[in-house]
């Protein structure tokens, strides 16, 4: 029996190298499969900030040419490319580079959404890595954000008039309490449509509708930019009027509104003519709040409907001379 050779040292070393490439190359393999089949945009850096892998997805999201999205590219070349093509969170440069590299500099698990020019919402996360180096992923949430905003607006909009309705008014109004004092002031108009249920009964339900929609159209083309009208319930209406210096102010606005309101209405065919009363409270003090002011404008208006020629009306407390600035 032939005595075995031992194998020299360069022999042993080849070996393993012969034995180590295989494994690493299925390991990049196994990688690149993985990060391919996934749902999110994957880019994978080490530590010398430097590409090792990406998916079509990463490259997708902010459209990298080939000399970005091959292994080496620098991360701070593809986040100029973002600045460059203008697809970046914000509109500040600086401060977009900033933000990425402080993730990177910080070493730990972050994620943070960026609203890009297009009108997408991507979810940017930032994961390190044992080798100093970290993985970034990209998720495009914007459907989610479509249902999210959709439910806010459900949830402080009309849905027929799309006027903001009472939850959203009462909120600005709680606002305007906490800002007035020191500059602005301002007054509510509560706005009710007379006879409403001889109207109803000429039109029907769904006439109906359409003339609350045509009522909410000349309410926000009667008031300025910064007055707020609002669709409170059944066929009542307000408005947040601001920059009021005295009640002759909303004195006024009633009586422009209560010529446009009460011109002819086209509903389907049909003309219908409809009175409205209005009526104005004027915050006196601080320790007022929104659902006290609506109220007393309630009754305001509650007052001009009783009372013949006149159809607006200042609530009793308010002297019409008094100045709120």
């Amino acid at each position: 029996m032939m005595p075995q050779r031992r194998k020299s040292d360069n022999e042993r070393k080849n070996s393993a190298a012969t034995r180590e490439w295989p494994t690493v190359a299925r390991q990049n393999e196994k990688r690149a499969a993985l990060i391919e089949k996934t749902t999110r945009g994957v880019g994978i850096f080490d530590a010398e900030e430097r590409l090792v892998d990406c998916n079509r997805i990463f490259i997708s999201t902010h459209q990298l040419p080939k000399e970005l999205s091959v292994k080496g590219a620098k991360y701070v070349d593809i986040l100029n490319h973002h600045v460059d093509t203008g697809n970046f969170d914000g509109v500040d440069p600086q401060t977009y580079l900033a933000t990425h590299f402080n993730m990177v500099q910080a070493k730990s698990v972050d994620t943070r959404l960026e609203h890009l020019p297009d009108g997408r919402v991507i979810s940017v996360g930032h994961i390190p890595v044992e080798s100093g180096g970290w993985m970034t992923t990209y998720d495009d949430v914007s459907a989610l954000f479509a249902v999210k905003h959709e439910l806010e607006h459900s949830a402080y909009y009309d849905r027929r008039t799309a006027l903001p309705n009472g939850r959203l008014l009462l909120e600005c109004i709680d606002e305007a309490f906490m800002e007035s004092w020191d500059e602005d002031y301002f007054a509510l108009l509560y706005i009710q449509l007379q006879d409403v249920e001889a109207i109803r009964a000429r039109l029907g339900e769904d006439s109906m509708h359409t003339l609350k929609k045509q009522i909410a159209a000349r309410l926000r083309n009667g008031v300025r930019s910064d007055d707020l009208p609002a669709k409170l319930e059944d066929t009542n209406f307000a408005i947040l009027q601001q920059s009021v210096t005295s009640v002759n102010d909303s004195i006024g606005m009633a009586q422009r509104l209560i010529t446009v309101l009460q011109m002819p209405y086209d509903v389907a065919g049909t003309m219908v003519l409809a009175e409205f009363s209005i009526g104005i409270a004027l915050p006196l003090d601080v320790d007022e709040n929104e659902h006290g002011l609506m109220v007393k404008a309630e009754q305001a208006a509650a007052k001009a409907a009783a009372q013949s020629g006149q159809r607006y009306s200042v609530h009793s407390s308010i002297p019409l001379d008094q100045k709120v600035a």
